[in-house]
């Protein structure tokens, strides 16, 4: 019989670091953890233990079938020693962002295509794939396409036989279901933002420190705008950026955006918002100011209910993803607000654009309406306007322009008169770097990026494929000066 007593804090620390799991995999993970190996109960012992916490109500089960995941209660984190607390917070957050870089790996690799591209099924057999729970956060229609962003399970870091150390290298990437409320919640009385670090995986108290203090969780800087002045970025640090990411994945993904928003969409660019107005005879631009800045928290708040979600869910989400009075440039989950925010302004202007033969697009701030006929045109402009100030936002009067079809039209930085095609005082610039390259390739080692970004941009328009041979000619012969040994 065995005498050596099991620390139930050491199987919930396991247990919480690469939930949700298996009781086989939580065990291998609780062994590798114990130095002294001599010390190390046998898994049956082990599973009775687990099985205890179990009926206990400090883990709850995630999967209801015969490969069964369990992950921790409230109960479970709040048993935990503050100390030990946050060491499992700090191991699940690396453990977190090797995990989402893996599936994009996966999904790079696996999958040509962006949008709706599923990711790759796992090659080996023992590796089943887990589907997505038909009831999560919030039940919606419009889940299907977007929601591609299927995390592998933290335990795939893992080479469970014995190994803590998180690799890349052996994963084994499963699509990751995540629990439903039902599933998770054993205790009804707990805030919205203890219910959403349960579903992360984190302690309550790590997720309360990034609201209260989102200084100590941002990163400020400043960038100079192609028009002058600066742009100010608030990166997200790694800790609060993983939970935006996970905001992203399991929950933002799944909001209402508009066909006709093109912007931050994977398989749509300015390309397609530019196409939608193509041979128009009259094109009018406006531009939102501070569009990041003016979409407050009430308009979050807002989108996440009408969109199901919990409310205590909802302001939790709220105060993790907005910094001062508005969304921050440089957070993953700004772009996708920023679509969603405006779904009911593009339906009622894309409608009524409709009904007056006119054309209606919307690219971040970028609002472009057209038609073949100027009173029509100004029509839609006038409900786009007043709609927009109803909502608190501001349009710029000095970016506003009206252009016909007797000038150069541009849309999102590309001329739209016959087709789609970069200015020409692009196409003259581009040209000339590449030629001066070719001629002095040594002068222009520094510049392979930058030359490489054009041939990127002008590849997805109809070249010349003369024009793309020189172009890469020219960039192969400068990577080979670069790698040449000094």
């Amino acid at each position: 019989m065995e005498k050596t007593q099991i620390n139930q804090n050491a199987i919930l620390l396991a247990l919480g670091i690469i939930q949700p799991c298996s009781i086989k995999e939580s065990y291998d993970f609780f062994c590798s953890l114990i130095q002294d190996k001599s010390i190390l109960p046998s898994e049956k012992r082990f599973t009775n233990e687990f099985g205890f916490l179990l009926n206990a109500g400090y883990i709850a089960k995630c999967r209801k079938n015969s490969d069964a995941l369990f992950s921790l209660t409230n109960k479970g984190n709040e048993s935990l020693p503050r100390r030990l607390r946050y060491f499992r917070d700090i191991n699940r957050m690396f453990l977190l962002k090797k995990a989402r870089a893996a599936m994009l790996k996966s999904l790079r690799l696996g999958a040509k295509g962006l949008d709706g591209a599923s990711p790759s099924r796992c090659t080996s057999d023992e590796n089943t794939e887990y589907s997505r729970p038909k009831v999560i956060l919030a039940p919606s229609t419009h889940r299907t396409l977007r929601q591609n962003y299927f995390w592998p399970r933290v335990t795939e870091q893992f080479l469970v036989t014995g190994h803590s150390a998180p690799s890349v290298s052996v994963l084994k990437p499963k699509h990751l279901k995540y629990y439903s409320f039902k599933d998770i919640i054993v205790e009804d009385n707990i805030s919205g933002l203890n219910n959403l670090s349960l579903l992360i995986g984190f302690s309550n108290s790590f997720l309360a420190l990034m609201v209260r203090n989102k200084k100590r969780f941002y990163r400020t800087f400043t960038l100079p705008k192609k028009s002058g002045g600066s742009r100010t970025i608030h990166s997200p640090r790694v800790g609060l950026k993983i939970v935006q990411y996970w905001i992203n994945d399991y929950i933002l993904s799944s909001l209402k955006i508009h066909q006709n928003c093109f912007s931050f969409k994977k398989q749509t660019s300015i390309i397609d918002n530019a196409s939608e107005h193509m041979n128009s005879r009259f094109i009018y631009n406006i531009d939102i100011v501070d569009f990041f800045g003016n979409i407050n928290g009430g308009m979050i708040f807002k989108i996440l209910e009408n969109n199901n979600i919990d409310k205590g869910i909802a302001q939790a989400i709220t105060r993790l993803v907005t910094y001062g009075v508005g969304i921050p440039q440089g957070a993953p989950t700004s772009p996708l607000i920023s679509n969603a925010v405006l779904y009911d302004f593009d339906t009622e202007v894309f409608d009524h654009a409709l009904s007056r033969s006119c054309k209606y697009s919307r690219y971040a701030d970028d609002i472009t309406i057209s038609g073949n006929d100027i009173n029509h045109v100004k029509d839609v402009i006038l409900k786009a306007k007043t709609l927009l100030t109803s909502m608190g936002f501001k349009t710029n009067p000095k970016k506003d322009r009206l252009l016909s079809n007797r000038s150069c039209q541009v849309v999102t930085g590309l001329v739209v008169n016959e087709k789609v095609w970069p200015p020409r005082a692009y196409r003259k610039n581009v040209r000339a770097a590449f030629y001066n390259a070719n001629k002095y390739p040594e002068s222009n080692i520094e510049k392979l990026s930058e030359l490489r970004g054009h041939l990127s941009y002008l590849s997805q328009f109809p070249i010349k494929e003369s024009d793309i041979e020189f172009m890469n000619t020219v960039i192969a012969q400068i990577a080979t000066l670069k790698n040449k040994p000094a």
